[in-house]
């Protein structure tokens, strides 16, 4: 690969930035790589739900709010 053919040199911010972008690639990938998961998770979870009782998705809704409030606390 060629670099600067003729075209004007960026600045170091510049250059920083374009380093920083780069080397986030492998972090990218991993995000990428977990919410490919997540969607081919979400199938399965759906089934399992539908097949669950108004009183367990309740129970289960009350304790996920139990869960983040405390958190916040």
């Amino acid at each position: 690969m060629i670099v600067n053919q003729g075209k004007r040199n960026r600045s170091t911010v510049e250059l920083a930035g374009l380093s920083e972008v780069v080397g986030g690639e492998n972090d990218a990938i991993r995000r990428l790589d977990g919410w490919a998961a997540d969607v081919h998770a979400m199938p399965a979870a759906k089934a399992a739900l539908s097949h669950c009782t108004s009183t367990e998705l309740l129970a289960a809704i009350a304790a996920g709010s139990a869960n983040a409030a405390s958190r916040v606390q």
